[in-house]
């Protein structure tokens, strides 16, 4: 990183706002419609390539990906461990969320998320957890290396967010 730093460095970690016309790919994706993979993986590219160009602009420290080849940073653990097999909901998700009559403008823009959400498979845990994203991963750190043009830049990834957006039932 930074050796001795005069400032307190920024970054962020999560989910950045994926570009229209891809959000559409990767729910597409999500839902388990056939999409071609290499439009899949140069949609990526180009998506992360502007989001840590975003990031860097703005002067954020450590770069990151945006998480933009997922549909959500609450439901890929499906993809990254076993044993979330089971099934979960969006109202399961928002029904954590108490107290929204207080914040209408919040609630409205939560409303329409649900809406959007309505297509992501959200998980349960329904059995023992292990690590199983090997390849998945790799290819994240592949294609974050290769979307920034500062070869010293300092870049991290988010990691999944077990129990984020599922029930267990294990």
């Amino acid at each position: 990183m930074y050796p001795r730093a005069e400032r307190i460095l920024t970054t962020h970690s999560g989910s950045l706002p994926r570009p229209p016309r891809f959000l559409s790919l990767v729910l597409a994706r999500e839902a388990g419609e056939p999409v071609d993979e290499a439009q899949f993986t140069d949609e990526v590219g180009a998506a992360v390539r502007e989001t840590v160009r975003l990031q860097a602009d703005a002067g954020v420290d450590v770069l990151n990906d945006g998480e933009m080849s997922k549909p959500s940073y609450a439901t890929y653990v499906k993809d990254r461990l076993t044993g979330f097999g089971g099934e979960g909901s969006i109202q399961e998700v928002a029904a954590s969320v108490m107290g929204l009559e207080e914040y209408p403008d919040f609630a409205e823009k939560m409303a329409q998320t649900m809406a959007s959400a309505a297509t992501i498979r959200f998980t349960s845990c329904d059995g023992p957890v292990r690590y199983a994203g090997q390849t998945a991963v790799q290819s994240d750190i592949d294609t974050l290396k290769g979307k920034h043009s500062d070869p010293h830049a300092t870049c991290g990834l988010s990691v999944v967010l077990v129990g984020e957006g599922c029930r267990f039932a294990y």
